[in-house]
């Protein structure tokens, strides 16, 4: 590969170089160092994606004339649904809003429930199973409570974790 820049070559698949030579499928992994690099084929070992992330992106770029995975990270999105178990009982982990230190954030959600006389909003948080976080209920809830996308995020993140 004497001309352009670095081609990212994914195995058992064909390729061809930057001088048209062609490759079958299976030559990368039956090809020895020594016919790699008469080729100018270089492996180019890939980092683990860190815990708790997603790869974004990767570009293959040179560094000091040395092909390099260039990776971006994202966070995962959160769960789509957790069961009325463990959304309650994370907010029976968190403290009140109120201030008031014998309460906690379930205090706060079953009042407000309570207080909105909005029957459908009752009845989904007593008898639903699952809390889906794009229902109108739980933004309602979350609007009511003052959280930002990023802390429903949160909760429903943390929640899922709770059996």
């Amino acid at each position: 590969m004497t001309s352009g820049g670095p081609v990212e070559i994914s195995p058992w698949s064909t390729f061809t170089d930057n001088e048209g030579f062609s490759y079958p499928a299976n030559w990368l992994e039956n090809s020895t160092a020594d016919e790699r690099s008469a080729r100018q084929i270089v492996q180019i070992a890939e980092t683990a994606v860190p815990a708790g992330k997603l790869l974004a992106s990767r570009q293959l770029q040179l560094f000091n004339g040395v092909p390099t995975f260039v990776d971006t990270y994202a966070d995962p999105p959160p769960p789509a649904v957790v069961s009325r178990m463990q959304a309650k009982r994370f907010l029976l982990t968190q403290p009140s809003t109120s201030g008031d230190s014998t309460k906690t954030l379930l205090d706060d959600m079953d009042t407000y429930i309570a207080a909105s006389g909005d029957r459908n909003l009752q009845l989904y948080w007593s008898e639903t199973s699952d809390f889906h976080i794009d229902h109108p209920e739980i933004t309602t809830v979350s609007t009511a409570m003052h959280w930002t996308s990023a802390q429903l995020d949160g909760f429903f993140t943390a929640a899922s974790q709770l059996t």
